[in-house]
């Protein structure tokens, strides 16, 4: 293969401080959807079995998750959660809000001064909600029978921010239920979140403007590798039309940890992908994110690990997609894991500043022939630290990053060519440049050789430290000077970095 042209026709603007700063052709991703006002509407009580006649009207008279008034509920309404274990009581939105006047949906926290004086009040409400779904109960239009939170309109759940208000404040669990989905990969049986609806029946998808902050998505695997029953899905999102933003949540333990297809405008954003590590024998085949037919895709801030397959495998044609500052580390390398793949024609790709660590049972960039990354696509200023690159599959149009280890050789794919090989500003990293990869801190003991100087969203790191600022670009996904002091810590038994 022929060295390839790293500038791309690119134009050398500057250069000073140790860093070079050149004109990219990457346009920023779609703003994210706007926060949720403060509550200035009704207000509605929510608590597992509910209580009293059922109305919603207060804590006494509360009632269950799988039948909120919905009919009732305005723009502007708040609906409050107690915590506890809602069991098999599957969510269907029945209201949307509006444009700057959401409806909003919270675990409810002592702190909370409406809702702690309403009649009823205990305090054991401010605990974490669970919504589970073991019996396949869903009963409603266009769910799926294993459904734990099913948004089956287009017109019902829009302009909705559903907040946990802690870590996982919210949790929706969907469980190993036999006889859900045929072992075909093509068709799952249920999803903790279905937003869109799979197979797409009519009236459903173009769901747009909804958030999600502090929820748990969970199948029912841990960190062993798991037989599915059926093809469960943690999050799934089709044909959404805009302005979904999942925002520090938990996303783990299911077949597809995400399925999205055919969506537009969709962020996900310091959320943590883990344990998707399904047996052979699973009813679907596993993907951390199964990807098709979308444009205008967001991955920004995340942190991946225990995978044993694709990370994020796109299969069918699709536009733009935005994948930066983000940690993939120690998967299950015993299996065939990678980072990233186009099967069909994908992109532009932009893969900035990324660090990806102890990714080498497979390739990082998983092989395709031909490669389908589509033109204009770029990799920049990533760190790839003891990992299987392959980075002739990999977009033609990378440079400036930083390798220690490159275990292409040992991949066991036709792919040969190393980071070093095809870059021109590649670089070496010392063996140790984490403060401690062994415990899951990937931040950096020192300054790397300066990468290249990107423009807005990409010139800040996950903790929102400005890239560059004392005078060196760092590769990676973790400016020097970031910090996660104030951070929750990371689950036990895992190499995790915390990002939240």
């Amino acid at each position: 293969m022929k060295r390839r042209n790293v500038w791309r026709g690119l134009v050398l603007l500057l250069l000073c401080h140790g860093f070079v700063k050149v004109g990219l052709t990457a346009p920023p991703p779609a703003p994210l959807p706007t926060p949720a006002p403060a509550a200035a509407g009704g207000n509605w009580y929510v608590r597992p079995g509910g209580a009293g006649a059922k109305t919603g009207a207060d804590w006494n008279n509360a009632s269950d998750i799988s039948s909120i008034p919905w009919s009732s509920v305005k723009p502007g309404d708040s609906i409050w959660l107690a915590g506890g274990t809602y069991n098999n009581s599957p969510i269907v939105p029945g209201a949307s809000g509006a444009a700057g006047n959401l409806i909003s949906i919270k675990r409810v926290l002592a702190t909370d001064a409406v809702p702690a004086a309403a009649a009823g009040w205990n305090p054991s409400f401010d605990s974490q909600v669970i919504v589970t779904n073991t019996t396949a109960n869903n009963t409603a239009a266009n769910c799926s029978a294993g459904d734990v939170l099913c948004f089956n309109s287009s017109s019902l759940g829009n302009y909705t921010y559903w907040d946990g208000r802690v870590d996982s404040g919210i949790s929706l669990r969907t469980s190993n239920i036999s006889g859900l989905s045929p072992t075909n990969n093509t068709t799952p049986g249920q999803s903790a979140l279905d937003l869109g609806t799979f197979p797409g029946n009519s009236g459903t998808g173009s769901n747009h403007d909804i958030t999600f902050t502090n929820v748990d998505f969970a199948g029912p695997a841990g960190a062993a590798t798991f037989t599915h029953s059926s093809y469960d899905v943690a999050v799934m999102v089709r044909k959404a039309t805009g302005n979904i933003l999942i925002t520090n949540c938990r996303i783990h333990g299911a077949n597809n940890n995400v399925w999205l297809d055919l969506s537009t405008g969709v962020t996900f954003d310091h959320t943590k992908f883990y344990d998707n590590v399904a047996s052979g024998s699973s009813a679907g085949h596993p993907n951390m994110v199964q990807y098709a037919g979308n444009s205008n895709i967001t991955f920004r801030y995340n942190e991946w690990w225990n995978w044993n397959t694709e990370g994020l495998m796109s299969w069918q044609p699709g536009g733009s997609l935005y994948v930066y500052g983000n940690v993939f580390h120690d998967a299950y390398n015993a299996a065939f894991p990678s980072v990233i793949q186009a099967q069909a024609p994908t992109g532009p790709l932009f893969f900035y500043n990324n660090t990806i660590a102890n990714v080498n049972g497979y390739c990082v960039f998983r092989p395709n022939s031909p490669n389908d990354w589509t033109s204009g696509s770029q990799a920049r200023n990533n760190i790839y630290w003891n990992s299987a690159v392959c980075a002739q599959d990999a977009p033609v149009d990378s440079d400036y990053d930083a390798v220690y280890n490159d275990m292409t050789a040992s991949a066991g794919t036709g792919d040969t060519l190393t980071v070093a090989q095809i870059e021109a500003h590649s670089s070496a990293l010392p063996a140790a440049p984490f403060v401690n990869a062994a415990a899951g801190n990937f931040q950096l003991l020192a300054d790397t050789p300066a990468g290249v100087t990107l423009a807005s969203p990409y010139n800040v790191d996950m903790f929102g430290t400005t890239r560059g600022a004392d005078g060196v670009w760092d590769r990676g996904a973790i400016q020097l000077t970031g910090s996660s002091s104030s951070l929750p810590p990371s689950p036990q038994g895992f190499h995790v970095v915390s990002i939240q």
